[in-house]
C-alpha cells in the first residue's frame, strides 16, 4: 500500500510541475557535429561561433515569431568532435539519431564524413543542414533528409576560368589534396582547362593532413615554370604550401579556393609570401552590406578578437534559414526538410539564396578577393 501512496505522489508532483510549466521546456534542440579537434578543426570552431551569433540574435528577440511553435527559443545541445573522420562521424550520427526529443542536426564539415553519417541520419529521420561539404554526392545520393549551405561542384572551373579570362595567363601547374573535396576541384578545374585552351603543366597531389613538407612537387614546379598555380586546397595546407612555394622561388600567381577563407591562411604563409594570393569567395568580411556589417559587428562582440570566416557566415545563414523554414510550417522532424526545400530568394549574408528539390543553393555567384598587405581586400578585374 505504501508502494501505490508513493507513486501517486510521486504522478501528482510531475502534474503539478507540468501545470506551471516546468517539465516542458520550450526550445528547439539542435546539435552541431564536425570537427573539433585535428587539423580542420578551424572550421569547426569558425562554424560553431557563427550558429552561437546567430542563436543569441533570435532568443534575444524572442525565439519562432510565427505558427504553432512561437515563442519557442533554439538550444544548442552540444558540439560533436568526428575529428574529420568518416569512422567518428557514423559513430556520432548513431549516438544523434538516439536522441529522441533532437530536432535536427548541423554539419558535418568534411565531405567525407558528411557522406558517412547521411544514410545513419537518413534510416533515423533526422534532419540535417550541412553548412559546408560541397562534394556533389552529398546532395546527388538521394537522400531526402538533408540541405546544404554550398555547392562547390564548379569552383574549380571558376578558379580555371579567374586565371585564363582575367589574369590572362596561358599556363597553370595545379597542386591539390587527395580528398573527395580536393579531387572535385581538381576534376573541374582540368576539364575547363581542356575547354577554354589553358595549358596545365603539372598536376600534383599530397595527403590531407599528413603531409608536411611539399618541396619534391614545389621543385618539380618551379622548374617546370607555369604562368600560374592553381592551388586546390584548405586553408591550413594552403598557408603552408605557399610560403615553401615563395621560400623557393616559385613565384607564379597563387590562384585558391573559397576553403582558404579565414585569416588563418595569411599567418600560416606569412605576409609577404601571401602577398597577392587570390582566391574565390562567397563572403567578403569587408563588404558594406547592412546585413553583412550588423553580423560582423555582432560576431566581434560575441567574439573578441576573431574575424568570420566564410564558414561562419553559412553556419549564421543556416539558423536563420531554419528559422524562417519553422515558421512557415515546418514544426516536425517530419515537416522540416519539406520547408527548408521550399525557401525561396531568402536574403542571407552569403546572397539571397533558393534550394532545388536535392537540397542545393543555386543563384549565388562568387566574387574574388586578393592579399594586400597582410589583409584579405576584394580585387574587381
Amino acid at each position: 500500500m505504501k508502494r501505490t501512496y508513493i507513486y501517486i505522489a510521486v504522478a501528482f508532483i510531475f502534474l503539478l510541475f507540468s501545470s506551471l510549466g516546468v517539465a516542458q521546456e520550450k526550445v528547439v534542440k539542435i546539435a552541431f557535429a564536425g570537427p573539433m579537434t585535428g587539423d580542420s578543426a578551424i572550421f569547426g570552431r569558425d562554424i560553431t561561433t557563427g550558429m552561437e551569433v546567430a542563436i543569441k540574435e533570435i532568443n534575444d528577440a524572442g525565439g519562432i515569431q510565427k505558427g504553432s511553435l512561437k515563442g519557442y527559443k533554439f538550444k544548442m545541445v552540444g558540439y560533436f568532435d568526428d575529428k574529420a573522420d568518416p569512422k567518428e562521424a557514423a559513430n556520432i550520427a548513431q549516438k544523434l539519431c538516439a536522441e529522441k526529443d533532437l530536432f535536427l542536426v548541423t554539419g558535418h564539415v568534411n565531405s567525407s564524413c558528411t557522406l558517412s553519417a547521411l544514410p545513419i541520419y537518413a534510416k533515423c529521420g533526422m534532419p540535417v543542414i550541412n553548412q559546408y561539404s560541397s562534394h556533389p554526392k552529398v546532395t546527388k545520393s538521394g537522400y531526402p533528409n538533408i540541405v546544404r549551405m554550398i555547392d562547390d561542384e564548379n569552383q574549380g572551373a571558376l578558379i580555371a576560368r579567374v586565371i585564363y579570362e582575367k589574369l590572362k595567363k596561358k599556363t597553370a601547374a595545379v597542386f591539390y589534396e587527395n580528398t573527395d573535396y580536393g579531387v572535385l576541384l581538381k576534376d573541374s578545374f582540368v576539364r575547363e582547362c581542356e575547354k577554354l585552351g589553358l595549358k596545365a603543366v603539372t598536376i600534383e597531389s599530397y595527403i590531407a593532413g599528413q603531409d608536411k613538407d611539399f618541396s619534391v612537387s614545389l621543385t618539380k614546379i618551379k622548374r617546370l615554370n607555369p604562368e600560374s598555380l592553381a592551388l586546390l586546397s584548405v586553408y591550413n595546407e594552403a598557408g603552408i604550401i605557399t610560403r615553401q612555394a615563395r621560400a623557393m622561388g616559385v613565384q607564379a600567381p597563387i590562384v585558391t579556393t573559397t576553403s582558404v577563407n579565414t585569416p588563418v591562411y595569411i599567418e600560416l604563409a606569412g605576409k609577404e609570401a601571401a602577398e597577392g594570393s587570390i582566391l574565390l569567395i562567397m563572403f567578403n568580411p569587408e563588404s558594406r552590406d547592412p546585413k553583412v556589417v550588423k553580423f560582423s559587428e555582432a560576431y566581434k562582440k560575441m567574439w573578441p578578437g576573431r574575424t568570420p570566416a566564410e564558414s561562419s557566415c553559412y553556419a549564421y545563414d543556416s539558423v536563420y534559414i531554419l528559422k524562417d523554414a519553422i515558421e512557415r510550417g515546418g514544426t516536425t522532424k517530419e515537416t522540416i526538410i519539406k520547408y527548408l526545400l521550399a525557401t525561396k530568394d531568402f536574403p542571407a549574408i552569403t546572397g539571397r539564396l533558393t534550394f532545388n528539390e536535392r537540397g542545393e543553393p543555386f543563384g549565388k555567384f562568387p566574387s574574388t578577393l586578393t592579399v594586400k598587405d597582410g589583409k584579405f581586400v576584394e580585387i574587381v578585374f
